[in-house]
């Protein structure tokens, strides 16, 4: 669409998305997926000397953060426990691929409102493939950039190597807005 998205918008969505990775660490692949989304959004409007501004905005909090951890003297307490530590989570006790996600797939069929949620999801989704090649070429973009952002939460899942079910909460966004663009093209 040629609306023009407010400027404050814009950094929000940019600050917000910096903050990603402090909050969960895992989630910054898709934040960097969902950021690039924004600039491209932005270049593709004929805004693009938002770009700059957006990725700057986008660096505050770990600017931020970086200043307020060196001046206190927590340098070191903040990497080894958050980087370092999440490092060596990510590259021991990892299990077999095939075994994470029969064990997540368990665990989603157990939670009964969970399982409700992806067939749904799956319901629309898979119904709207039939008419995705009779969309119009905005609905097939949007198709696309929420199947790619549903590519990036699976591998921001499966990536530890550990079935954790709370893991399966990056999949919300992807789904919903594959769920979103399933409904668009139904009334399209």
């Amino acid at each position: 669409q040629s609306t023009r998205a407010a400027r404050g918008n814009l950094w929000a969505a940019a600050l917000l998305l910096g903050a990603i990775p402090f909050a969960k660490l895992q989630a910054a692949p898709l934040a960097a997926a969902l950021g690039l989304l924004l600039v491209i959004q932005e270049y593709v409007a004929g805004r693009g000397k938002n770009t700059w501004l957006l990725l700057g905005v986008a660096l505050i909090p770990t600017l931020l953060f970086t200043a307020l951890v060196t001046v206190t003297g927590q340098a070191e307490q903040m990497l080894i426990p958050y980087f370092l530590q999440n490092t060596l989570y990510a590259q021991t006790g990892r299990l077999p691929l095939s075994l994470v996600v029969r064990q997540l797939g368990e665990q989603s069929v157990t939670n009964g409102y969970h399982a409700l949620w992806l067939a749904g999801c799956a319901v629309f989704c898979g119904g709207a493939m039939v008419f995705l090649r009779r969309a119009p070429d905005l609905l097939r973009r949007y198709a696309l950039a929420a199947a790619g952002l549903l590519i990036i939460a699976l591998f921001c899942i499966l990536s530890p190597g550990r079935p954790y079910h709370h893991y399966l909460n990056l999949l919300t966004l992807p789904l919903t807005l594959l769920t979103g663009v399933a409904l668009g093209l139904g009334l399209a």
